[in-house]
C-alpha cells in the first residue's frame, strides 16, 4: 500500500512515476493479488490519463472518503471517483 506518492516536480515526465506505478502493480500481480486500487484527488485530464495509460479504470468502482479529522459530530462523506 502507498499513501501520496508524488513525483518531484524536477524530474516529471521522464517516465519514473509510471515506473515506480508499474513496478507495484507487476509486484500485487507476483503475489497473486487479482486488483490494484488507486484513489486521487487530481481531477485533471493529464493526471487521469496518466492512471488509464497504466490499466487503471475510473469507472470500475466507486470510491468515497470520510475527513475523520473534522472531529466528532461533523463526518461527511465525499465521492472521490466517478
Amino acid at each position: 500500500m502507498g499513501e501520496k506518492v508524488v513525483t518531484d516536480a524536477t524530474y516529471r515526465r521522464q517516465g519514473h512515476g509510471g515506473a515506480v506505478l508499474r513496478e507495484a502493480i507487476e509486484r500485487v500481480r507476483a503475489a497473486n493479488c487479482y486488483k490494484r486500487m488507486l484513489l486521487t484527488g487530481r481531477k485533471d485530464a493529464a493526471t487521469l490519463g496518466f492512471y488509464r495509460g497504466l490499466g487503471f479504470d475510473a469507472e470500475a468502482k466507486q470510491g468515497m472518503i470520510i475527513d475523520l479529522r473534522a472531529g466528532p459530530g461533523s463526518l461527511q462523506a465525499k465521492q472521490t471517483v466517478g
